[in-house]
């Protein structure tokens, strides 16, 4: 038994935990552990990794449990793989801002929901469903922390950005776009850092008296707590300026260049970057418990690791051949060489994010499960912090 007020000890034995709610009771599931465990390998299956049932958890509602769940390196390995762990990660993240279902075998366990990360090595990010034109030069970017958790705040999402727009008096041309993340992996587990970016609509530089204003206004407005309300958000902590802010405080005008934190515009002809999505659907079901050994029983083929090795640059041998006689002497001058050009064909491209709508349960205790027919789709990777 845990001692209260103390973190689980497979919060300190594992370095991958999320949970999710199924409705079933706990001595059912503890009689189709196994059968649980290849569940959720399959979704998340590589040759690196195990699933281990860590906590088989019921709550107050009639015949629901809450099961934690770890994911560890296979016997065979050390560690996971940097390529599985940000795979991972990226299904993680997509899970808990789509409410997506896990894919249970629906005949033993039904549909699971309210799934949650509580740890993950190199820290969370979750991008919450908003609009805003993101392919700007001057990036406006400041950072402030909250005393809640990602979920919490989820919740009041909407209330967040209309609050904090008002506060810093936003023009109606001007969007506000926010990222949530939690630097130990946990969306259940306050401090949250909302990173938050001012974005023009038209997609223009603002001027530098307005970079002025902004800065002035989210300085100033920190002793009125951005404009947030106390009772709902908590006091508002720590606020980082992004460089070109900071600057425009002592009157230098910004720069046209990519600030840090933004991503810089590709060269031309530079090869498309590579993009991984996390596979959300699997394609086998598993067996009946009695034919299996935990997670080494592996339906079909695992997933590999993709290899991630740059293609070759095409070599031009040279070839020399004889002048014909009639040929006007200006056209041996010599022509331009251009570099031959290698494209990379990205393999998938992320699709928008989606609400949480068509979920379970309706009460704010927990958000709500998307319909579990709803082909889901791939949350974008979020960057890392960006204000210095």
């Amino acid at each position: 038994m845990e001692m209260k007020g103390y973190p689980p000890r497979y919060l300190h034995d594992h370095d991958i935990v999320a949970s999710f709610k199924v409705e079933k009771p706990v001595s059912f599931l503890g009689d189709n552990i196994l059968q649980l465990e290849n569940d959720i390998f399959d979704e998340i299956g590589f040759r690196t990794i195990k699933v281990v049932i860590l906590s088989l958890e019921p709550l107050t509602e009639s015949n629901v449990t809450k099961v934690v769940f770890g994911v560890d390196p296979d016997a065979r390995y050390s560690k996971i793989s940097p390529t599985s762990l940000s795979l991972i990660k990226s299904s993680f993240e997509y899970l808990v801002i789509h409410q997506s279902s896990l894919s249970l075998t629906k005949s033993l366990f039904g549909d699971s929901y309210f799934f949650e990360v509580l740890k993950l090595p190199g820290g969370i990010t979750v991008i919450p469903p908003q609009s805003a034109f993101l392919l700007q030069k001057v990036q406006i970017h400041f950072n402030f922390t909250l005393n809640f958790s990602i979920y919490q705040i989820q919740l009041y999402f909407d209330e967040l950005r209309s609050q904090l727009k008002s506060g810093l008096h936003l023009a109606p041309y001007e969007n506000l776009y926010i990222i949530l993340s939690n630097s130990k992996g946990s969306t259940v587990a306050p401090p949250t850092i909302v990173q938050s970016k001012v974005l023009l609509a038209v997609g223009n530089s603002p001027s530098t008296p307005r970079l002025k204003q902004l800065a002035q206004t989210i300085t100033g407005s920190h002793s009125k707590n951005l404009g947030l309300n106390h009772t709902v958000f908590g006091k508002v902590k720590q606020v980082r300026l992004s460089s070109i802010l900071q600057h425009s405080l002592h009157g230098v005008a910004p720069t046209t260049s990519t600030e840090k934190g933004a991503a810089p515009a590709p060269e031309a002809h530079s090869p498309t970057p590579e993009t991984i999505s996390p596979a959300s659907q699997r394609h086998n079901k598993a067996n009946p418990p009695g034919s299996q050994h935990g997670n080494k029983r592996i339906k079909g083929k695992p997933r590999e690791e993709p290899n991630l090795a740059p293609a070759a640059t095409p070599k031009v041998s040279p070839h020399h051949s004889a002048v014909p006689p009639n040929v006007h002497p200006s056209a041996l001058a010599p022509k331009p060489k251009h570099r031959p050009i290698t494209y990379l064909a990205p393999i998938s491209s992320p699709l928008p994010n989606v609400a949480f709508a068509h979920a379970k349960p309706p009460s704010k205790s927990e958000p709500n499960k998307e319909d579990p027919d709803r082909i889901p789709s791939v949350s974008p990777s979020a960057s890392a912090p960006f204000c210095e």
